[in-house]
């Protein structure tokens, strides 16, 4: 059992300034007595980061459909706080979509111990539009054909937990309803859609925006389009980059004005530049030139970020004055409500997992604990 002492808690009902938490792969106990431990003096205890929009890191990418690349994506992550995550597909083959799939449940029955948990898949792409395709590959779309997507199910083998799509694309609206259904997350993403269109999404299952602001429809006084949906619609989640590249710091505190604080979740939308110098990288089929750590397709669009969770915890809170409980919110428990799994992440909380993370006074990573194994410590 680990004892961790004289550090300043944020658990799920409240905060102790000065508290012990015990816990072994669990939390055991939360107390305001100070025991014999590890002493953290001017330290705080919050949830792990949970990042729901993750490609890759220091040079693997989910798409290389490989257990190494997934493994090696769970021992890195841990150094920037995430303790869980969702790994993320791109615009591919089927063939290739299939077996970054199949890659996926394969390693789930025996995944990397002590380092981020793999939570299931957030599948991106290929039923997205084309007005819209950001960094996936347009010549790859496909209307929302219920026949591939039971494809993907079936390659996934249960794993499959969140999908982002275009709802205005033809068959988009049955499909959202019908993977409702099954109990799979479903986010509006690359997308024309109109107000109107992005609330009928809604109206049919989908409950998030995946990286808001981003290859979506943006805001007119006359036609609010899918950003005035996102703000607007009080009961849906929003996904945000913040590295002030996505997304500038005004709109990024915009989001913070409009968007309740039970709504907001922080992404990374990482890829596998992160962490490695300024470079040629591949995007799936594409190819991507990261400079100043900004990556972008030949033509100048975007190509996912390098940005680090912790980084863009920081830049989130100084940009908007945010409170140490609404970044609680934004990096791990949002996340845990909108995927059902609040009753072992998401907060810090006896019998829930020991998903941990320490930080200084500067908010600086100092200790993270995955179910309660010492993943990362500062040297």
């Amino acid at each position: 059992m680990t004892t961790l002492t004289n550090l300043k808690i944020f658990h799920e009902h409240g905060v102790i300034d000065r508290g012990t938490i015990q816990f072994d792969e669990q939390i055991i106990t939360i107390s305001n007595q100070t025991k014999e431990g590890i002493d953290l003096t001017g330290c705080i205890a919050i949830p792990g980061f949970i990042d729901q929009h993750i490609h890759g890191v220091k040079g693997f990418d989910v798409m290389d459909s490989t257990e190494e690349a997934l493994a090696s994506i769970s021992k890195e992550l841990v150094k920037e706080g995430t303790t869980s995550f969702f790994a993320t597909t791109l615009t591919d083959t089927e063939e290739n979509i299939i077996l970054a799939l199949q890659t996926i449940a394969h390693y789930q029955k025996n995944p990397a111990k002590g380092y981020a948990e793999l939570l299931g898949i957030h599948l991106e792409g290929p039923f997205l539009s084309s007005k819209h395709s950001g960094a996936q590959e347009e010549s790859l779309l496909l209307p929302a054909n219920m026949d591939t997507m039971n494809r993907f199910l079936i390659a996934s083998q249960g794993q499959m937990k969140h999908i982002t799509i275009a709802p205005e694309i033809e068959g988009g609206y049955e499909m959202i309803s019908y993977l409702k259904s099954k109990g799979i997350v479903v986010s509006v993403g690359h997308t024309d859609a109109t107000y109107e269109q992005s609330v009928k999404a809604l109206g049919s299952g989908a409950n998030c925006f995946t990286h808001g602001f981003n290859a979506m429809r943006g805001f007119h006084h006359r036609q609010i389009g899918c950003v005035g949906a996102m703000l607007l619609e009080k009961d849906s989640y929003a996904e945000i980059i913040t590295d002030g590249i996505h997304v500038s710091k005004d709109a990024i505190r915009l989001f913070h004005q409009l968007k309740q604080p039970n709504r907001r979740i922080l992404v990374t939308d990482s890829m596998r530049a992160k962490c490695l110098v300024d470079g040629k990288y591949k995007l799936a089929n594409l190819s991507v030139d990261v400079k100043d750590g900004i990556a972008r397709l030949e033509n100048g669009t975007l190509a996912g970020s390098t940005l680090r969770y912790v980084q863009g915890f920081q830049n989130y809170m100084e940009w908007t004055n945010a409170a140490i409980q609404e970044m609680i919110l934004a990096s791990s428990t949002n996340t845990a409500r909108l995927h059902r799994i609040s009753d072992s992440k998401g907060s810090l909380a006896i019998s829930k997992d020991a998903d941990i993370v320490i930080m200084n006074s500067k908010y600086e990573i100092v200790m993270v604990f995955c179910k309660g194994n010492l993943a990362y410590q500062k040297q």
